[in-house]
């Protein structure tokens, strides 16, 4: 059925309806009222919770106490210290026990509850940690929401819900434990039509599995990608205004919380009233600044460091019955005040705020008094050394009241919240430090979201991604599909890997089942009856300063809903001359042409990573950079006046320039480095000096915009091969030539690997004088184009027009790959070029595998964590 059939056709029983989430519920029910449906007697209730209602009054009969997940992971913190300090074998040493450990492991607890597997591994002690764990819940008689489901079974209540009606939705997942109860609620089950389309390769814990796939209906969508978070949302601001929708047709979904706070500053610029499912986090509000500092500064021996924000951020209230003047009492003189006593710490600046003011002005005595106070409410831990943690608690909420300040609703609303979820963490005693007790009071307290909203008539309405289908609204935003956010590499739990669950049982998620979930559940999304979805992501973190990639799923969608944009042609096919235009990006073609397409096609870049390596002072590209700077500076000297002291020179030189743009951490690795940049450089000048070859110029560039020595300022290059014109510019390492032969050579310095590029460049077999090559399939290029780019230079030079290039070397230093330019050689590269410019790039996509056998090319490539080659590994894997 669907809800509102359900709920007209049994309007006057009792009903729940089952849901993934109760914001699912409260969202399907809100837009059924909407439509003029009624919703008597209907209440929508996850099965856990279900579960809590069944053993209500059981839990208040044996006053139990409910573990929430902030109060277990704190619980298993405790039984980690406890263990650690008994045992001396156990697995968990000191240094590796904190608060991130024990959610790891609580995580776990969970999973393996509520699969109902009762004899836990050995592995990491987990059967040892399940065991103290058991027993502490006993003592403090309480139940996790495991316990409380496996109770649900057993009360006596169980029978009044059997008879009650029961609604339950299409798309409902379930654990084992979950599964159980719910079998056990009666035959009154009706299976209520969810607005989402089921798609294949739906989750395994998915209950309902008998009904027909469905495609998604063709609609309007759109792909956008901007620069930045902000720009993102400016984009949606000003799609909503130039198309004319109204507020209450538009939903704005996100894959990532991070975006609540930028959508709310966004949209309260712009005066455009929106309303978040989630709420809104307490983190800007005063309340949150207040205790934050306050923790930092119990937290960091009382340094003032951190309490003066308070004074500075407005968080503070220093409004109170005085007979001060207005301006004696600011947040600002305060701190001036502070700043004046020349305390570092707090408990300096009381012991000074206790001397005689009598030799100071009223003004400052004023200012004084207000501090001393101040400072005696927040320094209670060090004058009562034994404090309970209730007490601490009740002290705590107390300065809130008296200290925070309140600017906005927001700061109300998280002002009453933090107090009351204080209130509740006063009745849990647990044998856990000071320091500890703090991270578990700001754990609480940044889980809390307040202003929460449901769907309001003429305001735009945010969510999660999984939960925007259900608002029934027409127009559809979905952000935040970068990689960073929906990440497809496979990161294993740290405490159970996938090769133990496998052993455990077969019902326990694996890690890559995690990204294929959220991706279904984004495609599941777009199935609904929206009318236009638009579907972004921020191609830059302005935070980290970096490029980011699109997410593959965001790449499948592309692909799948064949957005024209790419390619303009009328043309169904986009072949690989299309998309070349230079030398680069024909050598990316002969990598791979999925590579190319999404460099050229999608003009997606490189991932830019942050990497601190304490071995390496250059990354290969720098230290190619300084490398050719060095030999070109060399060889552009008079031949007499190329002596080894005076490479020594240019190279000493060199490297202190680059060290003070790229600073070394370790002394030994700088030196060790610049050895190897001496070695290169002078074997590469040793080879030059023994050839019959003289040095004509060096860096010969075209289409850079530089006068090169000898031949001046050189244009583009237009290299035709085929019926395909390229358009190259670049720089030649090194051309040599001899006079006496009429012959020229190419020398192009290369700092990397020699047998990784030769295997790229070739396949080889044999040795020695019966050592053959194979270039049908070459993925190496340059030595051709530069061949080609060369030729039109000279002969355009009545100087060199009558010389043969005879010749290219790669050279790596000591050695070298030399090609001569027999006839041979070049009629099977063009072949092979003509046959790569021919490809049909979305033809030949179907044929792109992962190959074992050349794994470090796909390891490497930039585009890893988009791409889809690893499908048939994975695969393997699974069979």
């Amino acid at each position: 059925m669907k809800l509102e059939e359900f709920s007209s056709t049994y309007l006057l029983e009792e009903k729940f309806f089952i849901v993934p989430s109760k914001n699912i519920g409260l969202l399907m029910i809100n837009n059924m009222l909407i439509r003029g449906h009624n919703a008597l007697n209907l209440k929508p209730i996850t099965l856990e919770r279900l579960s809590f209602e069944i053993c209500k009054r059981y839990m208040e009969e044996n006053n139990i106490l409910a573990i929430d997940d902030i109060l277990g992971k704190n619980l298993v913190l405790d039984c980690l210290k406890e263990l650690e300090s008994k045992e001396e074998d156990f697995f968990f040493e000191r240094k590796l026990i904190d608060i991130n450990t024990a959610e790891e492991v609580y995580k776990v607890i969970m999973e393996l509850k509520s699969n109902k597997i009762d004899v836990f591994p050995d592995e990491k002690d987990l059967h040892k940690i399940y065991k103290v764990y058991s027993e502490k819940l006993k003592k403090l008689n309480a139940m996790d929401y495991c316990d409380v489901m496996i109770k649900a079974l057993e009360v006596k209540e169980l029978e009044d819900f059997n008879k009650k009606l029961i609604g339950v939705a299409s798309n409902i997942e379930f654990h084992n434990l979950e599964k159980d109860l719910f079998n056990k609620l009666g035959s009154k089950k009706v299976k209520i039509r969810m607005p989402v389309k089921k798609l294949d390769n739906l989750p395994k814990e998915y209950f309902f599995k008998d009904e027909n796939k469905e495609k998604v209906v063709e609609k309007e969508i759109c792909f956008f990608n901007e620069y930045g978070i902000r720009n993102e949302i400016d984009f949606i601001i000003k799609d909503i205004f130039e198309k004319g929708r109204c507020f209450e047709d538009v939903v704005v979904s996100y894959t990532d919380r991070k975006y609540i706070e930028h959508l709310n500053i966004e949209f309260e610029k712009n005066n455009i009233g929106i309303d978040f499912a989630e709420g809104l986090s307490l983190l800007p509000s005063t309340s949150y600044r207040f205790i934050e500092s306050l923790f930092n500064f119990y937290g960091n021996h009382y340094s003032l460091n951190e309490i003066k924000p308070i004074f500075l951020n407005g968080s503070l209230n220093i409004e109170k019955e005085s007979t001060l003047k207005k301006e004696n009492i600011t947040q600002g003189a305060m701190h001036e005040e502070l700043v004046s006593l020349g305390a570092s710490e707090g408990k300096d600046a009381y012991e000074k705020l206790k001397y005689n003011f009598n030799n100071i002005s009223s003004y400052s005595r004023d200012r004084r008094e207000w501090l001393k106070e101040f400072f005696g409410d927040i320094l209670f831990p060090i004058f009562e050394k034994e404090i309970e943690f209730k007490d601490y608690i009740e002290r705590i909420m107390d300065l809130i009241k008296k200290y925070v300040k309140v600017k906005t609703d927001h700061d109300k609303s998280s002002k009453a919240e933090m107090l009351d979820t204080l209130r509740d963490i006063k009745k849990i005693d647990l044998n856990i430090q000071k320091k500890e007790y703090k991270d578990m009071i700001l754990n609480y307290i940044e889980d809390i979201r307040v202003m929460r909203k449901g769907i309001n008539p003429s305001r735009i309405f945010a969510c999660p991604y999984d939960n925007a289908a259900y608002t029934g609204r027409k127009y559809l935003y979905l952000i935040g599909l970068d990689s960073d956010t929906v990440n497809s590499e496979i990161v294993e739990s740290p405490i159970l890997l996938d090769t133990i669950r496998r052993d455990i049982s077969l019902s326990l998620s694996f890690s890559k089942e995690r990204y294929k979930y959220k991706k279904y559940k984004i495609k599941e999304t777009l199935s609904a009856d929206f009318e236009s979805i638009s579907i972004g992501y921020s191609n830059f973190n302005m935070v980290d300063v970096k490029a980011k990639t699109p997410s593959s799923v965001y790449i499948e969608l592309k692909e799948e809903y064949k957005e024209e944009d790419i390619c303009k042609s009328e043309k169904k096919n986009l072949l690989a001359k299309d998309l070349v235009t230079s030398g680069s990006s024909l050598e990316t073609l002969g990598q791979c042409s999925r590579k190319l397409y999404f460099k050229k096609a999608m003009g997606l870049k490189e991932k830019d990573e942050i990497e601190i390596d304490m071995d390496r002072w250059l990354n290969p590209l720098e230290k190619g950079i300084l490398v050719h700077e060095i030999l070109n500076i060399y060889f552009d000297l008079q031949k007499e006046s190329r002596i080894e002291d005076e490479l020594l020179n240019i190279i000493d030189e060199k490297c202190k320039e680059m060290q003070k743009e790229i600073p070394y951490i370790l002394e030994n690795v700088y030196i060790r480095e610049k050895e190897e940049i001496k070695k290169y450089c002078k074997s590469i000048v040793k080879k030059q000096e023994l050839d019959s070859f003289q040095v004509l110029v060096n860096e010969l560039s075209f289409g850079l915009e530089k006068i090169n020595r000898i031949f001046g300022p050189l244009k583009e290059q237009k290299v035709q091969i085929g019926d395909t014109c390229l358009n190259v510019k670049g720089a030649i390492d090194r051309i040599d030539i001899n006079d006496y032969k009429r012959s020229i050579k190419i020398v192009d310095y290369k700092t990397g690997s020699l047998e990784n590029f030769d295997r790229k460049l070739r396949r080889s077999s044999g040795s020695g004088k019966n050592k053959t090559h194979d270039y049908s399939d070459g993925q190496k290029f340059q030595f051709f184009i530069y061949k080609k780019a060369l030729e039109d230079i000279l002969k355009n030079d009545e100087r060199f027009k009558d010389y043969t290039i005879e010749s290219f070397s790669y050279d790596f230093g000591v050695k070298s790959i030399d090609l001569d330019f027999d006839k041979e050689l070049l009629e099977k590269i063009e072949d092979r070029i003509q046959y790569l410019l021919q490809i049909d790039i979305l033809e030949h996509d179907k044929m792109i595998v992962y190959d074992e056998a050349d794994a470090l090319t796909c390891k490497y490539c930039e585009f890893k964590n988009i791409c889809k080659t690893d499908s048939s590994k994975l695969k393997k894997e699974a069979e």
